[in-house]
């Protein structure tokens, strides 16, 4: 049937819902589906006050050109602009990067207690008889001890070490100044000068000649990254299977030299290291440890 409206305004063949613009409201039901788009409403028509509490979802917005996920941070990139900062892992925490953007940071946290550094177990055929450690591996800002632990070298002999420095970790022959004091059981014996190598340990009767003998203590470098002379402290024991003894040793030393530590070299060039052996129905377990701790 067509729809007809006669002279009168009377229309036949459809049903009409009349509004008057100026008592009524237009309901959603009133609207067919799509046929309002973006073209009938004017800028700026709809406001904060037209939306309803929670009618705009995470899923309407585009932040960042993506989807957003569980974790995601919205922060303002500029003037009533948003961006979205992904995720990040757990145990991050949020900081302010640069240009006021914020940035997942992992925390560090100051430890001023020892942590391991690196372990070495000789091989019994080190290269040119010598042991190398902390190679360009000092950092600024902490202190290191090494530690050493049934150590013989085939010999009665003391154990030297000398501190290294330069890019490519030369060993420091000369700016030593320091007194290595030591003895044993009740004799107190003599004191040795620090001059062109730090003597680990010290003692007119040397060990390492025999199963069982060893060399064993620990020596602190304090703070050696900075570019400033460095003083060194430690104290060592030296037991002697032949002589029945123990020896004990206290060293207290200063380089002049004001290049930054990059190593350690340990040994004298003339005899290797001794490997893990059986003494006495056990076995040693030679070796050298470093530690550093943060100074905070």
């Amino acid at each position: 049937m067509a729809v007809v409206i006669n002279g009168n305004g009377t229309v036949t063949g459809a049903s009409l819902n009349w509004i008057n613009l100026s008592t009524d409201t237009i309901e959603s039901d009133d609207i067919a589906a799509d046929a309002v788009t973006s073209t009938e409403i004017i800028d700026l028509a709809v406001t904060t006050p037209k939306l309803a509490n929670n009618a705009v979802t995470g899923g309407k917005l585009d932040v960042g050109g993506s989807s957003i996920v569980k974790g995601d941070v919205f922060y303002a990139s500029g003037p009533n602009a948003l961006a979205k900062l992904p995720k990040g892992v757990a145990g991050q925490v949020l900081t302010m990067g640069v240009e006021n953007i914020p940035q997942w940071s992992t925390p560090v946290y100051d430890n001023p207690t020892w942590q391991w550094v690196e372990t070495y177990t000789p091989t019994g055929s080190e290269v040119g008889k010598y042991i190398y450690m902390l190679q360009n591996n000092v950092q600024l800002g902490y202190d290191y001890m090494l530690t050493w632990r049934d150590i013989r070298q085939g010999s009665d002999l003391e154990l030297k070490m000398n501190i290294m420095t330069g890019a490519t970790p030369t060993a420091l022959t000369s700016t030593y100044t320091g007194t290595t004091h030591f003895a044993y059981n009740t004799t107190h014996t003599a004191i040795r000068e620090i001059t062109s190598y730090i003597n680990l340990s010290h003692t007119n009767t040397f060990t390492g000649a025999e199963a069982g003998d060893a060399h064993f203590g620990e020596f602190t470098f304090m703070d050696p990254a900075r570019p400033y002379q460095k003083a060194m402290f430690g104290t060592s024991g030296q037991r002697n299977v032949n002589m029945g003894e123990v020896y004990t040793s206290h060293h207290h030393c200063w380089s002049t030299n004001v290049e930054p530590m990059t190593g350690i070299r340990i040994g004298n060039g003339s005899n290797n290291f001794m490997l893990p052996e059986i003494h006495n129905g056990g076995t040693n377990s030679p070796k050298f440890i470093i530690y550093r701790r943060k100074i905070s």
